[in-house]
């Protein structure tokens, strides 16, 4: 059991200890027990036979950690569970637990636990940060929370356990859970993947002990008022306070603020009655001390930098120092608008923010890896989005402290797909649930900065009597950021338009799909879910999760690893590769040519919503990561590589950048930096697929701050070639290359079948010809590199030179481990997957931890769509 130490005033003065209680557990189906809570609820009892292993966990993902259940993410294996006798292209979460299911009996969690060194006078407070669904709690053998009263998955529960616990001795703390029923407000994962048998059922969130005096504080924030010229901040400092004790008492309540090279310190007097908690306000009025003159902003990622402030706040008693929150928060304020088209317009502090984003998901198991959740944000980060949205699933404490840290910035609300939107069969326990939910998560939201929208509905916006209830809560929060009650474009009759849609599509579109179908999906407003669909990997990363003999053709095996409903397979993707690029030969030729197909889209979608800011003003991709192994919607796969699809967001998300425009063939430079750019020099290539240059196109322009300037159209039908590229450099006055962009066109566009439009698709009755492609003759691409150690960090300096007669279309690098071949992870590139022309030196970046080369050492990979691998 670890702990924390916080100290205040005087170096050495502890005011309060935190025991995380989220190591060494024992999980097990009640089913296989004889004894009762009474007795296995006590220190020394046999758990041999138990599930040994850390939290979070749920009830399934006990028995995949400690090895009593084969790998589920690899083929079918997850079919292969006890509990998988449901219809895996349903949605679980809306049918009931089989009654053959081993996860419809409860399951016991169990932790024997030692308090030392712990003042006996104190409170201890047991605290879960979230349950699945239900359960009775047991400690020592006593009976202390019935499952009535310890309910909901996104409640917040803390109890007061100082007369059930013994100080210096083992203890136990034991959770008999419930799985939550169709109608339980629980975690849904809608059609995104298939359902874990047990439904999650488990402890999700971090469990841990606080020791306190009678005087306990929780849910501290500090909300700032900016000034019209945003030189100076009002800010009003907020906490819970409790009494435990059985008399009123009075206290000194302590705030201390430090950042940017000042310290205030301010303090209250407060008195509680008995048993009472109230919120405390410190503002202006009594403390000028919170009117901040030149306060440091926090500002999302690309825009400035995020910075944070230290805030603690201390309840001192006639005992000395009673209990203190401590919380980093920054200084910003988040609005919302209508622009004159109706679309909600994001600004902060007073500036227009163009969301670009992607959806968020946990582990498919909720297990919870820190690391790997840091990692994921940096590789948001480097794609160059600035938000993460949450459906429902509103992880760990510590997401949102890396969010505040790296400047993402967050998108949050309820679930899709199951009770949660099923308002009609509600009971007045869903609604306190509901209720009491809302409130738990937002008082712990609140204090972050990077937290900018909440959402009251997904697919659909509450009831009037659900929202009303909803909005009151917000306002006893003091929610200070934009509600939005739900992710789509109907009006709410209680709080108005949304300014947002949610049209689709989920599945393949072609490019210019995403400038022409403004009506739909396309670059228009704020649409707060959409992607162009597969999302796969190549053969060896394929091979990790798929077995030898499933590997081609796609099969059912292939289709688990979809999502459910009309995302069960891939067909409609397949079909389109087929008619674009030739039946495929096999699984490498399928795989390449699909990398063609998702690059070419992921980058239109993110390039079209750029252009046209801020008449588009936001774009979620589905998805930003995956929950398991899968071939659907991310934009880097569950083992944080990134294919085709990552590199060619990350290339549209460039802040100076040259782009093909498919609607009007336009080729423009976009500027969302602050600068304004002089003599400026594009040009544009136009290459036959036989590697030789029939036009050159070159113009000098300016580009203003924010902004974007034409530098020329390109006549395709001018080229009578069935394929040709478009070479595109943008070059600084000084002929530094700034940009570079290839396309591929065909000479007939696709022809979208717009009157036969569903919410997951647009189908295309005429396809684009691009099987010329297949005919690229196949190159050599030479490569060297230099290798820099800093410590934990490791660069490499990658220089491809392309010698051949020919073009290398996506080439790809990729860093290995010498001894396995397996791909190292994460490794943030500066570019890949890039078109080389013939003479082409490229330099490619790449900088990860030191930690990942083994003692076998590196080896790189060089391949690509015509490109014949090399290994050095």
């Amino acid at each position: 059991m670890s702990e924390s130490f916080i100290f205040v005033e005087k170096e050495g003065i502890e005011y309060r200890r935190k025991f995380l209680m989220n190591d060494n557990w024992q999980v097990i189906n009640s089913s296989e027990l004889q004894d009762k809570p009474e007795n296995h609820s006590l220190p020394g009892y046999d758990t041999r036979d138990w599930n040994h292993c850390d939290m979070p966990q749920t009830s399934l993902g006990s028995l995949v950690s400690s090895g009593k259940a084969k790998d589920p993410f690899f083929g079918d294996n997850l079919l292969k569970l006890a509990g998988m006798v449901y219809k895996t292209r349903g949605l679980f979460c809306n049918e009931e637990m089989p009654e053959s299911s081993p996860y419809r009996n409860s399951w016991y969690f169990r932790k024997e636990f030692k308090l030392d060194r712990t003042d006996q006078s104190k409170k201890v407070w047991l605290c879960f940060n979230g349950i699945n669904y239900s359960a009775n709690l047991w400690i020592n053998g006593k009976l202390v929370k019935e499952k009535h009263e310890f309910k909901g998955t996104f409640r917040r529960f803390s109890f007061d356990i100082t007369d059930k616990i013994t100080f210096s001795e083992e203890n136990v703390v034991e959770l008999e859970i419930f799985p939550p029923s169709p109608l339980d407000l629980s975690i849904s994962w809608a059609d995104w993947n298939p359902y874990p048998p047990d439904k999650n059922m488990g402890i999700w969130q971090d469990v841990y002990i606080l020791v306190t005096g009678n005087i306990r504080l929780d849910s501290a924030v500090a909300f700032p008022t900016l000034s019209e010229s945003m030189d100076e901040a009002t800010l009003e400092v907020r906490v819970f306070a409790s009494n435990a004790g059985l008399s009123p008492v009075k206290f000194n309540l302590l705030a201390r603020i430090e950042g940017a090279g000042f310290q205030i310190r301010i303090e209250k007097t407060v008195t509680l009655d008995a048993k009472e908690r109230k919120e405390i306000a410190l503002d202006k009025s009594e403390f000028s001390e919170l009117i901040l003159r030149e306060p440091r902003l926090w500002w999302p990622s690309q825009f400035g930098e995020p910075y944070l402030y230290k805030m603690s706040i201390s309840a001192i008693d006639s005992e000395g120092i009673s209990d203190v929150e401590v919380i980093n928060f920054g200084i910003n304020e988040i609005k919302s608008e209508l622009n004159s088209e109706g679309n909600l317009l994001l600004k902060v502090n007073r500036k227009p923010v163009l969301v670009l984003g992607a959806e968020w998901t946990p582990e498919l198991f909720l297990r919870r890896d820190d690391k790997k959740l840091e990692d994921q944000i940096l590789l948001a980060k480097d794609i160059g989005l600035n938000t993460i949205r949450l459906e429902g699933k509103l992880d760990s404490d510590y997401l949102f402290e890396l969010t505040d840290r790296h400047g993402i910035l967050v998108i949050a609300g309820w679930n899709c797909g199951d009770v949660w939107e099923k308002w009609d069969k509600w009971d007045g326990d869903n609604v306190n649930v509901a209720v009491r939910s809302l409130e738990d998560q937002l008082l712990r939201l609140r204090m972050h900065p990077s937290v900018a929208i909440w959402m009251n509905g997904s697919d659909f916006h509450p009831p009037a009597e659900i929202e009303s209830k909803y909005l009151d809560i917000e306002k006893k929060v003091g929610w200070n950021k934009p509600i939005v009650s739900s992710a789509t474009s109907a009006a709410s009759s209680i709080s108005g338009p949304t300014g947002v849609k949610m049209p689709g599509p989920y599945d393949y579109v072609p490019p210019h799909y995403w400038y022409e179908a403004t009506d739909l999906g396309g670059a228009k407003g704020f649409i707060t879910e959409t992607c162009p669909g597969v999302s796969l990997p190549l053969s060896e990363e394929i091979r990790r999760f798929i077995p030898e003999d499933k590997l081609w053709p796609p099969n059912n095996v292939w289709d688990l690893h979809c999502g459910l409903n009309e995302f069960h397979d891939i067909s409609r993707f397949r079909y389109a590769i087929a008619n674009r690029f030739g039946e495929p030969v096999g699984l490498d030729d399928f795989l390449w040519k699909s990398q063609v197909a998702m690059y070419e889209t992921e980058r239109a979608m993110f390039e079209a919503y750029v252009r046209n800011r801020y008449y588009s003003t936001g774009v979620i991709h589905w998805m930003l990561n995956s929950s398991w192994p899968n071939f659907i919607w991310h934009l880097y796969s569950y083992y944080l590589i990134g294919n085709s699809s990552y590199f060619a967001v990350k290339k549209a998300l460039e802040r100076l950048h040259v782009q093909f425009c498919y609607d009007d063939n336009s080729v423009i430079v976009v500027n969302r930096t602050n600068t304004r750019y002089h003599d400026l020099k594009v040009e544009a290539k136009i290459i036959t697929t036989g590697s030789a240059t029939i036009d050159t196109i070159v113009s000098n322009i300016d580009v203003n701050e924010d902004s974007n300037a034409e530098a020329f159209r390109i006549d395709r039908k001018k080229y009578i070639e069935e394929v040709v590229f478009v070479n595109l450099l943008l070059k600084d006055r000084f002929g530094v290359v700034i940009s570079r962009n290839l396309y591929w066109l065909a000479m007939n566009n696709d022809v979208l079948d717009y009157p036969e439009t569903q919410f997951f698709h647009t189908p295309v009755k005429d396809f684009a010809d691009l099987t010329k492609l297949t005919s690229l003759q196949r190159i050599n691409i030479d490569a060297s590199y230099i290798t820099e150690i800093h410590g934990d960090c490791t660069a490499m300096s990658i220089n491809l030179k392309n010698n051949s007669k020919g073009l290398g279309l996506l080439t790809r690098v990729r860093l290995l481990d010498r001894e396995n071949l397996m791909e190292l992870s994460p490794v943030y590139y500066s570019d890949n997957y890039i078109t080389m022309l013939p003479g082409d030196l490229v330099t490619v970046t790449a900088k990860f931890e030191t930690g990942l080369i083994s003692s076998s050492g590196l080896s790189m990979a060089i391949d690509g769509f015509n490109v014949n691998e090399i290994q050095m």
